[in-house]
């Protein structure tokens, strides 16, 4: 995984595709998450956590497919402080705790935003 994401980032990053203000507000925040998953998953059951990887997988499938603004781009639009703050630990947490790629919620997270799919994608990376 390192070397595929290291080969990803240096490819998307000689084609101009990864922009700072997808990155760098969001690398902070994200790893405040990570540590609060890693240290919830030490707390809960394997049930639980099987349990809540079946919802997470559901609620991801239906916001992609019903929710306005993946599929249909909307104007670009800053990350705000609440999204930062809100969305980064957010998707730090469930990602470590569910073992899921942080990529999945950070994708739709900016397309919201209007980003264009190869800066999301590079961005995920």
């Amino acid at each position: 995984m390192i070397l595929n994401a290291s080969y990803a980032t240096l490819t998307n990053w000689r084609s101009g595709n990864l922009l700072r203000e997808t990155i760098v507000p969001l690398i902070f925040f994200i790893g405040i998450g990570a540590a609060l998953g890693a240290f919830a998953s030490s707390l809960l059951a394997d049930g639980v956590i099987r349990w809540l990887f079946v919802v997470y997988m559901t609620v991801t499938i239906a916001d992609c497919l019903f929710r306005r603004g993946f599929l249909i781009k909307p104007a670009r639009a800053e990350l705000s402080p609440a999204t930062l703050w809100g969305g980064g630990p957010l998707i730090g947490g469930i990602a470590t705790l569910l073992g899921v790629g942080g990529s999945v919620m950070t994708v739709p997270l900016l397309r919201r935003h209007g980003y264009d799919m190869k800066y999301c994608v590079s961005a995920a990376n």
